[in-house]
């Protein structure tokens, strides 16, 4: 029995598939299977597969007869032998030493799952490819077995599933997997829920060990009918809590809270309401009929204090969809004219300092580096581990160690602790002229696809 089997779902990836496989083929742990799931690629996808299988008899082909992301990995989860399973999605690649790393401590603490760290990276950038490190755990431990029913925050700021591995005895004896939709959008969040849900011990680490891709331009999330699978997801998610009444009043609070986060995420990708197709139309009245019966039930929701800018989409909502569209419309040009205008404002200087190396910070950086009419002196944050580090090929320096001339200024990426940040910096003798707030650029959108030297129509 291997140790860990690795399910690779895919549908005409090869043109990453070389990377990913050999990422793959190439870990440290050499004791394991490796379970490609193909649904009836034709670009050369299945051709390269077998190749692979003839020189590596790790390698186990699965065939799947639906187009379902969700159905593939439920296929190589009932095919799975190892002791542990992992997941890695054909355009994305891992560090040489992942699954032995992973395996590793799950062996050593005997938790059901454990999840390391991640990197996001991009091709689309002027000077080659850049990684981005995430490190968004905020409601949990880190380095210590926990028990997940005592974080149902976390699972908010939960995404991917490839994160980890997970016992497979486990898996099966809780029957977790994926909701079984179309196409290849937001399956996994269901199985991250479960994970939550029916896990006793659950770990992360600080190593970043998987390589994301967030730039490939066929990506179902850059299309605006995963608006649908979105939708499909939340009600399949809601159908998993109404069976688990020990946890259903704390998870139903969060997972209400991911729902508004991923429908106002989704409705930057749908056309106007009057030019949307019949299917996009239907989901977007699903999502508001299920967040106006559910509202009532959240209590987290309106607890926290950044989520209360929602409030007013709440009520356009309730006055109807072609209110809520005309508003929202209205905001969207809103906030894009003075994220364009900001923009140029930034480029009219030289010299440029970011401080805040989160996920905003990683957004305005990798648009400055595209853009490439700034130069950036350097990085800062208030995180001591990032100091003297590199973040994206640029040097992390320690706030009180910035050095900045009339030429320069000091972009904040982080709206909730701008004001703490500011009065740091002008405590620190800085100019408070040359102190900025970033804008909220938290979403790429087709960066890829933009003409040369167009300013990006971020949110």
């Amino acid at each position: 029995m291997p140790k860990i089997s690795i399910i690779m779902p895919m549908l005409n990836s090869i043109k990453y598939l070389r990377e990913c496989m050999d990422s793959v083929i190439g870990q440290t742990i050499k004791d394991m299977e490796i379970l490609p799931v193909d649904a009836g690629s034709t670009d050369g996808t299945r051709e390269l597969l077998e190749e692979y299988a003839r020189k590596d008899d790790r390698i186990r082909i699965l065939h799947s007869d639906r187009k379902s992301a969700g159905y593939q990995y439920n296929l190589g989860i009932a095919a799975a032998l190892g002791d542990y399973i992992g997941f890695v999605e054909s355009d994305d690649f891992i560090v040489p030493e992942m699954y032995e790393v992973l395996w590793n401590y799950a062996e050593k603490t005997k938790a059901d799952w454990v999840k390391a760290d991640y990197f996001c990276f991009m091709d689309c950038f002027k000077g080659g490819r850049q990684k981005i490190p995430v490190h968004d755990r905020k409601f949990c431990p880190t380095g210590v077995v926990f028990d997940p029913h005592q974080y149902p925050k976390q699972y908010v700021q939960e995404i991917f599933m490839w994160r980890g591995i997970y016992r497979t005895q486990w898996i099966k004896e809780n029957r977790i997997l994926l909701n079984e939709t179309p196409g290849a959008s937001f399956q996994d969040t269901g199985f991250v829920l479960q994970a939550f849900m029916c896990g006793k011990k659950g770990l992360y680490i600080e190593d970043c060990l998987y390589c994301y891709r967030r730039d490939h331009e066929g990506s179902s999330s850059h299309q605006p009918n995963t608006i649908c699978y979105e939708m499909d997801e939340v009600e399949y998610i809601s159908k998993i809590i109404e069976k688990k009444p020990d946890f259903k009043e704390s998870f139903w609070n969060v997972n209400y809270k991911r729902a508004w986060e991923r429908f106002l995420s989704a409705y930057e990708r749908v056309p106007e309401l009057k030019d949307c197709p019949a299917k996009i139309r239907h989901a977007v009245d699903r999502y508001r009929n299920f967040l106006l019966k559910e509202k009532q039930r959240d209590s987290l929701f309106w607890e926290n204090h950044e989520m209360s800018q929602i409030f007013p989409k709440i009520v356009w909502l309730e006055a109807g969809l072609e209110v809520f569209d005309r508003e929202y419309r209205i905001l969207d040009r809103e906030k894009e004219s003075v994220l364009r205008d900001g923009i140029r404002k930034v480029m009219m200087h030289k010299k440029v300092i970011v401080f805040g190396c989160g996920d905003n910070g990683s957004g305005i950086i990798s648009l400055l580096l595209r853009l490439n009419q700034n130069e950036i002196v350097c990085l800062s944050d208030n995180d001591k581990t990032k100091w003297n580090q590199e973040y994206m090929g640029i040097q992390v320096v320690p706030p009180k160690e910035l050095s900045v001339d009339d030429k320069t200024v000091i972009l904040i990426a982080n709206q909730t602790y701008f004001y703490e940040i500011r009065a740091q910096l002008i405590g620190l003798g800085i100019s408070e002229r040359q102190i900025w707030l970033c804008p909220q650029i938290m979403r790429f959108r087709g960066t890829n696809l933009l003409p040369e030297g167009e300013i990006l129509p971020l949110k």
